[in-house]
């Protein structure tokens, strides 16, 4: 995920909302602390947490092989796409010209 060896928590929302509470004394909200919260958990609460272990080596692999598997995906269903408004062309202009009739 990253580069550089730094220590990421996933951490589930009903937790901060729960640490939030904990450590705010009014109810309302407020951005500046709704910003904070996330990151002081894990310095508060280091005990509760633990970081996601670090990527292997081969997730760079693993990203090229989903990006090219998208890219197929696309390319089949805009392949479709084009093939599906020829072939209903036809249809499509008989349909026209019998209603002009």
């Amino acid at each position: 995920m990253f580069e550089v060896s730094t220590a990421v928590f996933a951490i589930n929302l009903l937790a901060v909302a729960r640490h939030r509470d904990r450590h705010s004394v009014a109810r309302q909200k407020s951005d500046a602390v709704d910003a904070a919260v996330p990151a002081n958990i894990p310095r508060t609460d280091m005990a509760a947490h633990r970081p996601l272990p670090a990527d292997s080596e081969l997730v760079p692999a693993i990203a090229v092989l989903a990006r090219a598997q998208q890219e197929a995906v696309w390319g089949r269903g805009q392949a479709q796409d084009v093939s599906g408004r020829h072939s209903r062309l036809p249809l499509a202009c008989a349909v026209r010209s019998a209603l002009r009739k």
